[in-house]
């Protein structure tokens, strides 16, 4: 019987319950960032570090972003379908996303297939931090082997991205709530909109990267749950608008789409 996801997180004890099923993938999006603030991608850390058994690594600064787009930007459908087959995941797969991070880069991931209609995808609450802090095991190495690729078919959702170029335009139009999960507080892209910033470190424990309740997550987006406007999430500078997607969630936010890249600001 195929694992079930009841939340868009699932905890270690789950995933180390269900590790070894047939229809499990797990999957590490790590991203590294160097001394200079460069991205760079996680694969030696993935292979020579350590890993969650059975683990393969998906680069998401290369296969899973727009190869001619400045920035980190989603690749078009037939590139993401490319990347996902060749990470071996089919319509029966249960996936579970992690990263060594604070699960920005694992909820990247969770949000770019979510929108390309695989609706079978978790992330693991406190990635590789928690797993570690378990004392739970870990393989170095290249991973699982990925034999024969699979055929991905994606069903694209462009309604849940919206664009740098359209957002202030449409902000102007339509009043939203900007939600970013920046440590700095984003100006309004519209007139009639509102802004709101709650950064990673405070929806995260900084012991073990885990999400904190859903309780105080509500607390924590609280005026924009009581907005009543169809939310945006914006990185603000920094890769954080997937996780707030998930956080939001977690929250009980249903009309939540993000910005892909970086957001431009116009006066208001």
């Amino acid at each position: 019987m195929s694992p079930v996801f009841e939340s868009p997180v699932v905890s270690t004890q789950w995933l180390a319950d269900h590790l070894g099923s047939s229809a499990l993938v797990v999957i590490d999006a790590t991203v590294m960032v160097s001394e200079d603030g460069d991205y760079r991608c996680g694969r030696a850390h993935f292979e020579r570090s350590g890993h969650i058994p059975s683990a393969r690594f998906a680069d998401l600064l290369s296969e899973f972003s727009h190869p001619d787009a400045p920035g980190l930007h989603r690749p078009d459908p037939a590139c993401l379908a490319a990347a996902v087959a060749r990470l071996g995941i089919t319509p029966e797969s249960r996936v579970v996303v992690y990263d060594t991070q604070r699960g920005q880069w694992a909820a990247r991931l969770w949000w770019l297939l979510r929108t390309a209609g695989f609706d079978e995808v978790a992330v693991l609450d406190g990635g590789l931090t928690a797993w570690l802090s378990e004392h739970r095991s870990v393989e170095t190495g290249t991973g699982s082997v990925v034999l024969p690729r699979s055929e991905f078919v994606p069903t694209p959702r462009p309604e849940l991205w919206v664009d740098p170029v359209s957002v202030g335009a449409e902000s102007a139009l339509t009043p939203v709530t900007v939600v970013s999960g920046s440590r700095v507080a984003l100006p309004r892209t519209g007139p009639r909109d509102h802004a709101l910033s709650v950064p990673l470190t405070a929806i995260t424990r900084a012991s073990d990267h885990t999400l904190v309740s859903d309780a105080r997550l509500r607390e924590l987006y609280a005026p924009a749950l009581r907005s009543g406007l169809p939310i945006i999430t914006a990185d603000g500078g920094e890769v954080t608008a997937s996780a707030t997607a998930l956080a939001l969630a977690l929250a009980g936010a249903r009309d939540v789409r993000v910005l892909d890249g970086s957001l431009p600001l116009v006066p208001a």
